[in-house]
């Protein structure tokens, strides 16, 4: 993943705190001029698992527990749904098998 940040208002967004969670782990690049993007693309293509334990980090941070199925999972949903059954009750269900 690179950061595109060879503006100053864009290195400022990097300041957030939200993103100085994403930051922390390496899991990012961040370019502060066109060469060192060019670079990082030119790098990450050579090496695609360049950081990627950090990008792993990430996901686990920002999104939890990865469960799989989210596409069977949704289908469920909304057959559900189109059962008749309440988004309440899909959900339920959704959630017990979790």
């Amino acid at each position: 993943m690179v950061n595109v940040a060879v503006d100053p208002e864009l290195r400022r967004c990097l300041r957030y705190t939200h993103y100085t969670n994403v930051l922390k782990h390496g899991g990012v690049w961040v370019a502060e001029s066109m060469e060192e993007l060019e670079h990082a693309v030119d790098a990450y293509c050579a090496d695609p698992t360049l950081h990627e334990r950090g990008r792993q980090d990430i996901v686990t941070e920002q999104m939890g527990k990865h469960f799989g199925g989210a596409g069977v999972c949704t289908a469920d949903v909304l057959f559900a749904l189109a059962r008749g059954a309440t988004a309440r009750d899909s959900l339920t269900s959704f959630e017990a098998a979790s």
